[in-house]
């Protein structure tokens, strides 16, 4: 069952964050300088980039919930005190409700201290890293769903497809994308981009459904 969403920027390239080029994304109004402000006898700090990259990412996932593109089922936004680790996983589903899709960001210490310390850690970027996670029940994917998979988000991409199986419920399947690029806060706009290509790929997803049904 297609949404009806379609993206207005067609630019997004999965392949961009796998490779070490740069571009630069300006996207001023949710762009912080790491600058500490003074208001009155107050001191008020920015948002780390990690902070502004969820902003985005949740913005833009609520927004299709509520124009009923997609549903979230589930958010978790969890700080791991061991490692001072922060995780940030939004969780959504195709209306009605066949895949389910993952976005998570992740950022560990080292990602934050070369933000607050830029000058001892010159050789870290302040960012996240993203990955994906479609869903689906059942024991394994089509042949049709893993060529959708391969051609949205790179046949050179080595994702990892699982199975999950219980004793108490029924099994279901997953695919994996990873990319081992920093998000920084000059690509807060990919970010977005991003979202909708999810969209498009459960949309194409629900096709093959629909295809298998008749």
């Amino acid at each position: 069952m297609m949404s009806g969403w379609i993206n207005p920027n067609e630019g997004f390239d999965p392949a961009f964050f796998m490779c070490d080029k740069h571009r630069e994304v300006r996207f001023n109004f949710f762009r912080y300088d790491m600058i500490t402000k003074k208001i009155g006898a107050m001191k008020v700090f920015d948002p780390t980039a990690f902070d502004n990259l969820k902003t985005v990412l949740e913005g833009t996932v609520y927004d299709r919930d509520l124009d009923e593109t997609v549903k979230i089922s589930h958010r978790s936004d969890t700080i791991d005190i061991a490692t001072l680790c922060r995780e940030f996983t939004i969780t959504f589903s195709s209306v009605p409700h066949t895949y389910e899709a993952d976005m998570k960001l992740y950022a560990d210490l080292k990602k934050l201290a070369a933000e607050l310390l830029p000058d001892q850690l010159v050789d870290q970027k302040a960012g996240a890293l993203v990955s994906i996670i479609f869903r689906k029940d059942g024991e394994y994917w089509t042949e049709a769903e893993k060529e959708i998979l391969s051609t949205q988000w790179g046949r050179e991409r080595c994702y990892e497809l699982r199975t999950v199986t219980s004793t108490k419920n029924s099994p279901y399947c997953e695919a994996v994308v990873k990319f081992d690029r920093t998000i920084t806060e000059d690509m807060l706009r990919d970010i977005e981009d991003m979202v909708y290509f999810v969209i498009k790929t459960i949309d194409l997803l629900d096709e093959t459904e629909d295809d298998n049904g008749e």
